[in-house]
């Protein structure tokens, strides 16, 4: 599953959006098309807690180039215990 980020970066919209798919699957590539962005710092902000929230959304499995790739909390939970 993928989300695009356009040229102005990640807007609040962008949350929801990851949040809708992170439920519906378990990891989530985002890529971003402006390459001078620093989609790493862009990746965590997305997965920051909202302030009413716990929990973080999710977490940045690795960032190349201009992808990303995030997974749900309870999916890398998981793969520790198989571990």
């Amino acid at each position: 599953t993928l989300l695009r980020l356009g040229k102005k970066g990640f807007q609040p919209s962008h949350v929801n959006s990851l949040g809708e798919l992170l439920k519906a699957h378990k990891t989530v590539r985002v890529k971003c098309n402006d390459a001078s962005a620093d989609l790493a710092a862009m990746a965590e902000a997305m997965m920051a807690p909202k302030e009413e929230e716990e929990e973080p959304l999710g977490v940045v499995l690795r960032v190349k180039g201009r992808e990303a790739m995030v997974a749900r909390r309870r999916v890398v939970e998981e793969m520790g215990a198989k571990a």
